[in-house]
């Protein structure tokens, strides 16, 4: 199986199991061709194991959430990720980064977690990134949305698409060559979406499995915020709050815009007390930019640094490639109250860009 990411990133499969195989479909399978695999023009290779590899003398090892260590596999420094103390998801950085898993029950997401960390890694190597925010095109005009999570952009999403606009992008794209371009075709909506834009509701209304999931979790969050310490409830609220993925074209009779595009605005949004909107200087804008994807991807930063000190991938200037990426356009910072209308805030959006 051959995985072709916008002639960007190249991905080659060597006898992935079939719950691997489903995942990849259901998140990359418009990217999937029926090239032979061709390992040595890959930029990632995945492997799937059928039992742990004994592995050589372990280096160091470090206690996270992803329980990681560094060692040596195949003649090669490698990023050991743990499972029940045994290794899962084994990791070599060389010309083609090496994926190896092991072939076990639910390991899915967490492979393809990775996958993405190894993807941003391809993408920081060839000036690119695999940026965190949403898109939109209307009369060949590119609008980026982003901020940090909670900010209204898959809102002001839904609300433009409903408005006519064309789907590129939502939470994940991919910048490159100063274009974004399409990665995940659909948009994942939460009960806080639904509930800030009811006419979506309609849209999911009949996914009893989806009504049923909620439920539950409704109840299982309001025990935890009762007895659970108050710092992990922000996560608690991300784990709880139910999703499920739409097809944009659904909202909007645009086509979704699978090539690239060029954007030519960028809005960055944040939560605040009282509504503002001013314009940004590329460097202001690139300075929020910049935290926003700190912020959006802080989970691998660790992991990150930790291979540069044992050479295993170079150092990335994110700073620098993000101000290659966004120059000479226009830039906006917004800042809006929670129950700031989302009808309102697009039309705030349409005066900017007259």
């Amino acid at each position: 199986m051959y995985i072709n990411i916008q002639s960007i990133i190249r991905i080659s499969c060597h006898n992935i199991s079939d719950d691997v195989y489903a995942f990849l479909k259901q998140q990359l399978g418009h990217f999937f061709t029926d090239i032979k695999d061709d390992t040595e023009k890959s930029d990632i290779a995945i492997y799937c194991l059928n039992k742990p590899p004994i592995l050589q003398k372990t280096m160091s090892r470090w206690d996270t959430l992803f329980s990681f260590y560094i060692s040596e596999y195949k003649d090669h420094k490698a990023l050991i990720l743990n499972h029940k103390d045994k290794p899962d998801i084994i990791i070599t950085f060389s010309k083609v980064i090496n994926i190896y898993y092991i072939k076990r029950s639910k390991i899915e997401r967490k492979l393809y977690a990775h996958l993405l960390f190894c993807i941003n890694i391809v993408l920081k190597g060839k000036k690119g990134l695999l940026f965190h925010g949403a898109a939109a095109t209307l009369n060949n005009n590119v609008v980026v949305l982003t901020g940090h999570r909670g900010t209204k952009k898959t809102l002001l999403l839904l609300e433009m698409l409903k408005e006519g606009w064309g789907f590129i992008s939502d939470d994940k794209a991919i910048l490159h060559n100063n274009k974004f371009h399409l990665f995940q075709p659909f948009i994942p909506i939460r009960e806080h979406h639904m509930e800030a834009l009811p006419w979506i509701s309609e849209i999911v209304s009949l996914r009893k499995d989806f009504i049923k999931k909620s439920d539950w979790k409704k109840k299982l969050l309001k025990i935890s915020r009762k007895y659970l310490n108050k710092h992990l409830l922000p996560a608690l609220d991300r784990f709880f709050n139910s999703l499920i993925s739409i097809d944009p074209t659904i909202i909007s009779n645009k086509r979704v815009v699978r090539n690239s595009s060029t954007p030519l605005t960028f809005f960055i949004l944040s939560s605040g007390v009282t509504y503002k909107m001013k314009a940004l200087t590329v460097v202001e804008a690139l300075d929020k930019i910049s935290a926003i994807q700190k912020l959006a991807f802080n989970e691998f930063d660790r992991i990150e640094y930790i291979l540069r000190l044992y050479n295993m991938i170079p150092t990335f200037d994110e700073k620098e490639i993000v101000e290659t990426n966004i120059l000479n356009k226009n830039y906006f910072s917004i800042t809006a109250p929670e129950d700031f209308p989302v009808n309102l805030l697009y039309t705030k959006v349409l005066t900017c860009l007259q």
